[in-house]
């Protein structure tokens, strides 16, 4: 067992702050965000995740360990104790 950091920016009403979140050995990014969303911050996953393809919403950016997470891919990008993620919304325009 381990914690994860938790890196949340500018996510809608959540506070923009670092969190750790105990894991119990590997996990997918899906479930760790979907399990602790739930304990700390409920819709967490509604914000982050496409409910049609269970990729991430285009809306938001994952970084896992200084690494983009593909928004095609966090049922299968494993999360491990000790790493780092952050989340945070995709600013465009101009």
């Amino acid at each position: 067992m381990g914690a994860v950091s938790i890196n949340l920016r500018n996510i809608s009403d959540i506070e923009e702050r670092t969190f750790s979140f105990d894991i119990s050995g590997e996990v997918s990014l899906f479930d760790m965000l979907s399990a602790w969303g739930a304990l700390y911050a409920p819709g967490l996953a509604k914000r982050v995740f496409d409910p049609e393809t269970g990729g991430i919403a285009s809306t938001i950016m994952i970084i896992k360990n200084g690494r983009s997470v593909k928004s095609d891919d966090p049922r299968t990008t494993i999360v491990s104790p000790g790493d780092d993620i952050t989340v945070f919304p995709i600013i465009v325009g101009g």
